[in-house]
């Protein structure tokens, strides 16, 4: 169910950039994220959107590490404490939400990894 992003989604291919810096590829349900550990933050994302098939879940998740990746390169829940900073979605949550009802929850809960969060300001998220 982890297929990740499909560069072969659309008519026509289009590949998921990868950075010249080192990064590690990480595939969720119709997304995936290229970590830039050494920054703990992803250098890039890529997300298959489905409209006629998006499911609308609620906003239901939990923020979580990626069990792949030592928790000390990804940007945890330390980098939110005591100060104004939000965990902002790079793949909009509602975005791989789509397919059977099993994987638009799963594809959800996904969207709620730590290697899927860039730090906001509050205000603006």
């Amino acid at each position: 169910m982890t297929g990740g992003y499909d560069r072969d989604f659309l008519r026509a291919r289009l590949e998921l950039p990868s950075p010249s810096a080192a990064t590690v590829l990480l595939d969720y349900i119709h997304f995936s994220v290229r970590l830039r550990t050494a920054r703990k933050l992803a250098a890039v994302v890529g997300v298959n959107i489905h409209g006629r098939e998006l499911v609308p879940l609620g906003r239901e998740g939990t923020w979580h590490f990626d069990a792949r990746v030592p928790k000390e390169l990804q940007a945890g829940p330390e980098v939110y404490k005591n100060n104004a900073f939000d965990r902002g979605h790079l793949v909009r949550r509602l975005d791989p939400v789509w397919g059977d009802e099993t994987t638009a929850k799963a594809a959800n809960q996904d969207t709620f990894v730590f290697t899927n969060a860039a730090p906001q300001i509050d205000d603006f998220n």
